[in-house]
């Protein structure tokens, strides 16, 4: 995995003196930070050093590769780090194959340069081309900071946004959405995390001071029923049916491990 996670792996284990070779299915190492990198700058200057750091350390980048069984034992290694980073979940309920719905396996085709996930019935519309053509500035040197300009202005989601999730990738887009002008609701059938809770608790206490500030609203949600024309309907903690109008719905909720190939090696 070429995120953050296996690039520091990568760069402690060539310091100590090992030849290191990193797998990375992407053509661009940074992984998901690439992404977030759109909302807070300071992740693009970490994936920036850290992809320096592997030239510097002359670790052996495997881009646009994807690290199989067969192919770390041809590499005969002393040790594996797996660094695979996790996979967002998507509800399956209906609406999800809207044009106005965006989950991870959407957003990681089109930096992939692709409209669609593969199997994906999902439409287009002009929201969905806007933000392809700016998720594919991120494969190109100064995209990042492109990105950033126009998004400091607009976002391809319209006014009203719905973001399931109020872990911290819900918290850091609220107040995103907010500053350029979107109406925010961040919904979750989970509560909030403790205050001092892990992981990275000082980032999240300070989010969600800024979603506050913002206004943006919170709800807690027995079930998801379904995303129609009238907006995203949910049954709330106490049994009722709510609908959220919006322009766009962002999952940024649920996140597993990739860890197939732990089984594998196993």
């Amino acid at each position: 995995g070429g995120g953050p996670g296996g690039m520091e792996a990568a760069r402690g284990g060539a310091l100590r003196g090992h030849e290191v070779h990193l797998y990375e299915r992407e053509a661009m190492l940074g992984g998901q930070l690439r992404l977030a990198s759109l909302l807070r700058e300071e992740y693009e200057a970490l994936v920036r050093y850290l992809a320096g750091q592997m030239d510097k350390l002359d670790v052996h980048v495997r881009l646009g590769q994807l690290a199989t069984l067969a192919s770390i034992s041809t590499l005969n290694p002393d040790a594996v780090v797996l660094a695979a980073g996790a996979r967002a979940v998507t509800p399956t309920i209906p609406g999800v194959e809207r044009p106005n719905v965006y989950g991870a396996a959407d957003i990681r085709a089109m930096m992939q340069g692709r409209m669609q996930d593969e199997g994906s019935q999902k439409q287009f519309d002009v929201r969905r081309l806007a933000s392809y053509a700016g998720l594919q500035l991120l494969n190109t040197a100064l995209g990042a900071s492109i990105a950033r300009r126009v998004l400091a202005h607009w976002t391809p989601f319209g006014k009203r946004v719905v973001v399931v999730g109020r872990g911290l990738p819900g918290i850091e887009l609220g107040p995103f959405l907010a500053e350029r002008g979107a109406e925010g609701h961040l919904i979750d059938t989970r509560g909030d995390l403790p205050f001092g809770a892990r992981p990275m608790p000082v980032l999240r206490e300070y989010m969600t001071a800024e979603l506050e500030k913002h206004g943006a609203v919170k709800h807690l949600a027995e079930r998801y029923e379904r995303i129609d024309d009238a907006g995203f309907i949910f049954i709330d903690e106490r049994g009722h049916s709510t609908t959220l109008p919006c322009d766009s719905v962002i999952f940024a909720a649920e996140f597993r491990p990739n860890d197939e190939l732990v089984h594998e090696l196993q």
